[in-house]
């Protein structure tokens, strides 16, 4: 935090994670309420997702072509428009499936360009030595935003109903702005605008740095497992057993992502203050096993008649999850060339992409077993896919 720019991102950052947390509460809230289905509900999620799939390389050719600050902003007030039309509509007449759907893709698309700038940006703000923390320290910030933005997310909602949530994600968006326009960070080397030509070999310049370079390879195999199989949680399984078995009130989801949050930011703490350099294929490794399990145990609490029991293995699920993107990160963006970081963070970025067939799988299953069954097959998945995983010397070696 002593370094000026960072500071102005870090917060930036944090009224955006505020917002994408309250849209992570309000959306499944709205999408239950409308269809009872967990189909519909996976299916807006993907809608959500998609959109990083499609343009998640070139939002990465984009970050290394023009100055990173600039797409940031630009990002941030189209954002902050569609969270207003959003809020508006749900206001004057609650909004309709289709403009749920509409929405979704919409701010996946905004999405989808503003993480590779935003974490491409990083290096140039902080020394090399204080990558890993500040790494950390970016995703303990958004772990602290999902605790107070869920809790917050559910208080509005009980209290004032679904549109108040809306509301406060569009004033969320505005309000980072400004914090963004008094950024001075340096520019790093770039082209510009050649062409869609060379955008093409741009792309092709990337995805041949993902394949032959270990740490980036390495990365993309272990975050595939976690984004299919762990991320889901968030997006399908968490929703479904809050208003399902766990019996809880529409408010409850909130306070459930909160424990989350509060399990995130103990885990991304304890990974700046550890800051591992060594053996880091073999951490990540182990809290895919580690996290498989709380989930399977998420999913075997939810059958107890208290809820409390859940409450606390939700506690771990989150501090499981905000070991992975710190570490990930921090080995990719070191790997990576200044003027290829964009696209790095992208392709890293496309993996997250996977969340969204992870996210089907999810809905369907659920619909078909039942969210509980559901769960704890992904949590198997994850087990099993750690096994898988340790038999590979790369993933193994990986400093």
């Amino acid at each position: 935090m002593r370094y000026r720019d960072f500071r102005f991102l870090f917060f930036a950052q944090l009224t955006n994670a505020a917002a994408q947390w309250m849209q992570m509460i309000g959306l499944p809230i709205l999408v239950l309420s409308l269809t009872s289905s967990p189909v519909h509900l996976a299916m807006v999620m993907i809608a959500r997702t998609v959109p990083a799939m499609v343009l998640g390389l070139v939002s990465g050719v984009v970050a290394d072509m023009w100055d990173r600050r600039t797409i940031l902003i630009t990002t941030r007030v189209v954002g902050t428009a569609l969270a207003t039309w959003f809020a508006v509509i749900n206001v004057l007449d609650s909004a309709s499936l289709v403009e749920i759907y509409v929405f979704a893709v919409l701010r996946g698309s905004t999405m989808a360009f503003d993480q590779a700038p935003r974490r491409a940006l990083i290096p140039s703000m902080v020394p090399k030595h204080a990558v890993v923390n500040a790494m950390a320290l970016s995703t303990g910030g958004m772990q602290v935003m999902r605790m107070l933005a869920a809790s917050m997310a559910g208080t509005l909602i009980a209290v004032w109903g679904i549109d108040a949530a809306f509301v406060a994600l569009a004033l969320l968006y505005v309000s980072g702005v400004p914090l963004l326009l008094v950024m001075r960070t340096r520019s790093h080397e770039r082209s510009g605008y050649r062409g869609v030509r060379q955008m093409v070999v741009d792309a092709k310049d990337g995805l041949g740095f993902a394949v032959t370079t270990p740490a980036m390879r390495a990365s993309l195999i272990i975050t595939a497992f976690f984004f299919v199989f762990g991320m889901s949680f968030s997006n399908v399984f968490a929703p479904l057993l809050a208003d399902g078995p766990l019996g809880l009130t529409e408010g409850g989801l909130g306070w459930m992502v909160a424990v989350m949050g509060f399990g995130g930011t103990v885990g991304t703490i304890t990974v700046a203050y550890l800051s591992p350099s060594h053996h880091r294929g073999i951490v990540l490794i182990i809290a895919l096993a580690v996290f498989g399990f709380l989930l399977s145990a998420m999913a075997g609490a939810s059958y107890l008649p208290v809820a409390w029991v859940a409450f606390v293995v939700i506690f771990f699920v989150g501090t499981g999850q905000s070991v992975f993107m710190p570490l990930l990160s921090t080995m990719v963006l070191q790997a990576a060339p200044d003027h290829m970081r964009g696209r790095a963070m992208a392709i890293l970025g496309w993996d997250r992409a996977l969340v969204s067939f992870g996210t089907a799988i999810a809905g369907f299953a659920s619909a078909a077993f039942g969210a509980q069954v559901a769960l704890l097959g992904f949590g198997g998945a994850c087990v099993i896919g750690a096994l898988v995983l340790l038999s590979s010397g790369t993933l193994r070696k990986l400093d």
